[in-house]
């Protein structure tokens, strides 16, 4: 057996184990449609749909050897479309996350940034699709432009996540707007115990945005009372 066809029977090995595996879900479906519901069965999804996932990644370094091999490039693109058609996330209804919107502003960067990591970013149940989907679907106006001419595949996921960290993980400028926010929190006025608190939340924010980015704010104690000072009315200083 050629180095050609032995690759091309392990192809239709992976193959053929994602095909069980949509049948799977296919039953499995069937039983909640019906209104039944089995532990035991979903345990089972749960186990199979991580081995499927890592289908792609196999199918994907099998291929790419083929196309090595093959003089038939047209056919082997067709073999590529066919396998992701059905790929498992098409069958299983992924979790609605809610993520906050990100426009390009360096002061939300921050927490959009750490938000989007722990949920999704590092999330090893949703492939690179998925991850690409769900950062478009959060991104706005001009840190969209950033990465909208890129085609959504599982390669150029990773490149457009580098693109916005490049773009906006600037300590420099990070910082340089935080500290800017601090001296331009707007003053309050008069005897109100809402604009007191919006006032104390946001000091509390850009000092925690700027203590992540290792700036030594544990020893700003006095510069924060004169700056506090000027923005409140006597009765609030007082």
């Amino acid at each position: 057996m050629s180095q050609l066809e032995n690759l091309i029977k392990k192809r239709g090995a992976v193959t053929g184990k994602l095909t069980n595996f949509s049948k799977f879900v296919a039953k499995f479906e069937a039983i909640i449609k019906d209104g039944g519901t089995d532990s035991e069965l979903s345990v089972e999804l749960e186990q199979r749909y991580d081995r499927a996932v890592n289908l792609i990644d196999e199918f994907e370094e099998i291929q790419g050897e083929i196309d090595i091999w093959s003089v038939d490039g047209e056919a082997q693109n067709a073999e590529r479309e066919s396998f992701e058609g059905p790929v498992p996330e098409q069958h299983v209804k992924l979790p609605v996350i809610d993520l906050p919107k990100f426009s390009g502003s360096y002061d939300t960067w921050l927490g959009f940034r750490d938000i989007f990591e722990s949920l999704i970013h590092a999330n090893a149940s949703i492939n690179d699709i998925q991850k690409f989907h769900y950062l478009l679907s959060a991104l706005t106006g001009r840190a969209r432009q950033v990465i909208e001419s890129l085609e959504i595949t599982n390669t150029n996921y990773q490149v457009a996540w580098e693109l916005i960290r490049e773009r906006y993980d600037n300590s420099r400028i990070l910082i340089h707007n935080h500290v800017k926010a601090l001296f331009n929190i707007k003053r309050v006025t008069g005897d109100n115990p809402q604009a007191i608190r919006k006032f104390i939340d946001d000091i509390r924010k850009h000092l925690r945005a700027l203590a992540a980015l290792n700036e030594p704010t544990d020893n700003w104690d006095t510069l924060l009372i004169y700056l506090a000072g000027t923005r409140l009315d006597t009765n609030s200083n007082r």
